[in-house]
């Protein structure tokens, strides 16, 4: 869970430095990939109490 909430971070300092204007919107795309798996990961922490 540690490495999926800083990474979204990461990723989006990343994507400010990005090549180009589509440099930075792709990044930013696969930024919105990984927050939608870590809400995966929290909804199914949730589901299951742990």
């Amino acid at each position: 869970m540690l490495r999926l909430g800083t990474l979204i971070g990461a990723n989006i300092e990343e994507a400010i430095g990005g090549q180009s204007r589509k440099d930075f919107f792709a990044k930013l795309l696969i930024d919105n990939k990984e927050a939608r798996e870590s809400h995966y990961w929290i909804r199914l922490l949730e589901d299951t109490d742990s």
